[in-house]
């Protein structure tokens, strides 16, 4: 796949050889790439983020059942010592994959990230130079392959493929003043490829969702839902009209079924995508729905709630409808996520300053407390393999990067970084050996890489005073 993914760097390359180009630039030796920018970390100590250049700007129904936690003995993180320096990180596998605009100006502060006027985000993929996590190769895909930037991403609607071979993401194109319209492209990674796969139309895209075959994409337009196929240049409605605007649209991963809530009521919807029947749930409206989640063996469905209603869970073999979180006044469930093998939910409690992390068991349908951190903890990530859950803590502008061990239960604090504005975990590598997060400071913003066996910490894509990268995928 490395090699397929090098051809849109290489494209680019040839591409912008042919044009005119800033007289910056011009003076590049015949025999560089000029699209291709390289990035050089440095390991930082644990506490400060890692030394690195500023990137140059490259011109290129039933019963419902409440379910308390069991409350168990906290686990406390235990500290990696610090690695060092003659300490050598394997290899990197795989390559990342994400949004990004270098070039719309920011307010001040920049570190907030919040630009003047709508980003035109191109497509971005880093490729490690020879595996090391240290040099990364970071070349835009997009902008040679459209009409750019006359059509722009802006904040485009995202989704990887099952098979992570695909990504496919909205476009708008500015008819007039006062008339936009949106439409669906895909990258393939492994043709190395962009296509389009729906027509220019208004009202905008909000949803995609795609299907296990990865060739069938569905997505929602106003009060309908549509789906099609690539490479078919037909899009087919295979939804009734609603009566409200769709808020959330999404295929659950076996392909049968599909979930949809509706915008002002809060009402659920199970369709039979291959029928196209209405099929009856337990849940007849949510207050505030802010997410559906499937298991990946599709045999749950989770729903989020941003109104303190705590998490409603649906078994769609039983129809038995599940609540967490909802005995607990002012501190309700919220923000969860699956085991990869669809056996054990990681979801949060208490309030936004003060939340605790839990596991519940889809077999025994109990809860178990796995971390009390005090504080804010964003959204936890589990590896590829379900071994490990990565934690992120934010307590007074100091994040920390924790990892849970499933088999021993450990909890093991990796790295942290002062005077953080902003901190996301994005993605474990394939390998499960590296994790992908974004940290933003007055100092540095970054995409860092960090070696879970030691703590080792580098900056792959330095973004400091630029918008931050969004959408960012690690693809093996």
């Amino acid at each position: 796949m490395k090699t397929m993914r090098l051809l849109f760097i290489l494209a680019s390359a040839l591409l912008l050889a042919g044009c005119s180009v800033e007289s910056e630039v011009a003076t590049v030796p015949p025999t560089r790439v000029a699209v291709v920018e390289t990035n050089t970390a440095v390991p930082p100590t644990p506490t400060q983020p890692p030394a690195t250049d500023t990137p140059v700007v490259m011109d290129t129904a039933v019963a419902t059942v409440t379910i308390p936690p069991t409350h168990t003995a906290t686990p406390q993180p235990t500290e990696v010592a610090t690695a060092q320096p003659t300490f050598v990180s394997p290899d990197i596998e795989g390559d990342l994959f994400f949004f990004w605009d270098k070039e719309v100006p920011l307010e001040a502060p920049s570190y907030y990230s919040i630009p003047l006027y709508d980003p035109q985000q191109d497509l971005y993929v880093a490729i490690p130079d020879n595996g090391s996590p240290e040099n990364w190769l970071i070349s835009p895909i997009l902008r040679n392959q459209l009409n750019w930037p006359d059509e722009t991403t802006s904040w485009p609607k995202v989704a990887l493929s099952p098979d992570k071979t695909k990504i496919a993401f909205t476009v708008i194109k500015k008819i007039s003043d006062s008339l936009d319209v949106t439409s669906i492209y895909v990258a393939d990674l492994l043709e190395g490829t962009v296509v389009q796969v729906t027509e220019d139309d208004n009202p905008r895209i909000y949803n995609i969702s795609w299907l296990p075959d990865n060739q069938t994409i569905l997505y929602s337009k106003g009060k309908q839902g549509f789906l099609t196929r690539i490479g078919s240049n037909v899009s087919e409605q295979f939804t009734p009209n609603f009566p409200s605007d769709i808020l959330k649209l999404k295929a659950s991963p076996d392909g049968q079924l599909v979930a949809v809530t509706l915008q002002q009521s809060g009402e659920l919807m199970l369709i039979n995508l291959e029928t196209g029947d209405l099929v009856p749930n337990s849940i007849k409206s949510l207050i505030t729905p802010n997410d559906v989640i499937w298991s990946p063996d599709s045999n749950w469905l989770v729903l989020n709630q941003l109104s303190g209603e705590g998490l409603s869970l649906i078994n769609l073999q039983t129809n038995e409808q599940v609540l967490l979180g909802t005995d607990f006044v002012g501190n309700p469930a919220w923000s969860s996520t699956w085991t990869p093998d669809g056996s054990q939910l990681a979801y949060m409690q208490g309030s936004r300053d003060s939340v605790d992390l839990y596991l519940w068991d889809a077999n025994s349908q109990t809860s178990r407390l796995v971390a009390h951190q005090g504080h804010h903890i964003n959204l936890p990530v589990w590896s590829l393999q379900g071994n490990y859950l990565a934690i992120g803590s934010e307590e007074a502008g100091t994040a920390k990067l924790l990892v849970y061990e499933v088999e021993t239960g450990e909890l093991r604090t990796l790295t942290d970084l002062d005077n953080v504005q902003e901190f996301e975990i994005l993605s474990w590598s394939p390998d499960e050996r590296w994790l992908l997060f974004f940290g933003a400071s007055e100092k540095q913003s970054c995409l860092y890489l960090v070696d879970t066996e030691n703590g080792n910490t580098y900056c792959a894509v330095d973004s400091t005073g630029t918008l931050n990268p969004f959408e960012a995928h690690w693809v093996p």
